[in-house]
């Protein structure tokens, strides 16, 4: 998978370009979403490339609502079905969802949820409150990850249009949720 061979080739050269290879995060919209989700649960993707969960400080989700592919195909469009094809098993394989297990230690992730759609919030919501780590959080603090996030950043965006130092600002945000969440990693 591409994302994961270019998450593995960043993880090894970002130090000779002035980054920091321990804040590697991955980020999407919509589709890309999908796949960053994907990446940051299924760490077999990364194995193969050469890395692994571990090497992810966090991911970060704008706007997706493949997280259980099986389950959004009951309602898909065409262009769905051209990109995930009839077979169930493949839709299995193509979700986020069906990874999510404690002990695989999955990063935090930031998800965000579009409120112009009726279906923005179906998915990523029992996706984010299937991993311990985010239910932990939850329960500790009485707040869903993106919500403490949000209001903390005082971001009001209605749309998925991030600005750049709005994106600075959320990964920033995500690598100090990142410290705090390192006992409860998955």
């Amino acid at each position: 998978m591409d994302v994961a061979t270019a998450t593995v080739w960043l993880g090894d050269h970002t130090a000779k370009y002035g980054g920091d290879p321990e804040r590697i995060f991955l980020m999407g919209h919509s589709a890309g979403a999908h796949l960053v989700s994907l990446v940051g649960t299924n760490g077999t993707l990364l194995e193969r490339a050469g890395g692994s969960l571990e090497d992810l400080r966090g991911v970060i989700s704008l706007d997706t609502a493949m997280y259980n592919v099986p389950l959004q195909m009951e309602v898909a469009g065409e262009s769905q079905r051209q990109a995930f094809g009839e077979d169930p098993a493949v839709w299995r394989r193509a979700s986020p969802w069906h990874y999510v297990e404690a002990g695989k230690g999955i990063p935090p992730f930031l998800v965000f949820i579009s409120d112009g759609r009726a279906q923005g919030p179906v998915q990523p919501i029992p996706f984010t409150n299937r991993m311990p780590a985010m239910a932990a959080l939850a329960a500790r603090d009485g707040l869903f990850l993106g919500r403490l996030l949000l209001d903390r950043l005082e971001l009001q965006h209605r749309g998925v249009v991030l600005l750049r130092e709005d994106v600075e600002q959320v990964v920033g945000a995500l690598a100090d949720v990142a410290d705090a969440l390192a006992d409860v990693r998955e």
